[in-house]
C-alpha cells in the first residue's frame, strides 16, 4: 500500500468515527528548530486533531500525534485540505511552507521570528516564539473566526514570490554575473 493511500485511509477512518475534524497539519522536517512539539502540546490542550507530514529527520524527537513522512511535493495537497497552517520555527533560512500556505489562501499562525516578518509581512497572525499560551490564544482566534487575512499582504506575497517574478530575478542575477 502506498503512503498516499495510507494517509487517505487514515482520514477515512478518523472521519468515520464521528464528527472529528483535522484542523491543521504540520509540514516540514522534524528537527529541533521547528519546535513542532509546541504545536502538538497546544493542539492537545485545545482538543484539536492534527497530523505531521514531512520527514522525521531527528529520531530523538518524539511527538504525540500521527506522522506521515510524505515528500514535500505531495504534501501541498494536504496543506490545502487543512483549516489553517501553523509555523512554530525558532529559526528559518527562508520558510517556504508559509509562503505556500499564502498561495493557498490558508490562514496562518507563525512565530514572530525575523524571517517570518520579513517574508510574510502582515499576512499571518504572529505568536511570541516559544510561548504556548500565546500560540493557544492565536489558534482560538482562528477557530472562532475572529481573524481576517490581510488581503493586501497576501497580494504582495503572491506577487513577490510568483514564478514569473522569481524567474525574472534569477535572469537578472545571471545576466549580472555573466
Amino acid at each position: 500500500m502506498t503512503l498516499k493511500k495510507k494517509i487517505e485511509n487514515f482520514f477515512e477512518y478518523k472521519f468515520s468515527k464521528g464528527p472529528t475534524k483535522i484542523y491543521s497539519k504540520i509540514f516540514g522536517r522534524n528537527v529541533k528548530n521547528k519546535k513542532q512539539h509546541l504545536f502538538v502540546r497546544t493542539a492537545k490542550k485545545l482538543g484539536l486533531n492534527i497530523i505531521i507530514i514531512g520527514p522525521h529527520q531527528d529520531k530523538t524527537i518524539k511527538l504525540d500525534c500521527t506522522h506521515f513522512p510524505l515528500p514535500h511535493e505531495e504534501a501541498l495537497e494536504y496543506l490545502n485540505q487543512s483549516q489553517f497552517y501553523v509555523d512554530t520555527s525558532t529559526f528559518e533560512g527562508f520558510g517556504m511552507t508559509p509562503v505556500e500556505a499564502a498561495f493557498l489562501n490558508k490562514p496562518t499562525i507563525a512565530s514572530d521570528i525575523y524571517v517570518h516578518k520579513e517574508v510574510l509581512g502582515n499576512y499571518p497572525l504572529y505568536f511570541k516564539s516559544g510561548d504556548i499560551h500565546d500560540l493557544c490564544n492565536k489558534i482560538k482566534i482562528l477557530i472562532n473566526n475572529d481573524y481576517e487575512i490581510d488581503k493586501n499582504s497576501l497580494r504582495l506575497i503572491k506577487k513577490k514570490y510568483s514564478i514569473e517574478n522569481c524567474t525574472n530575478k534569477l535572469k537578472e542575477y545571471i545576466e549580472w554575473v555573466f
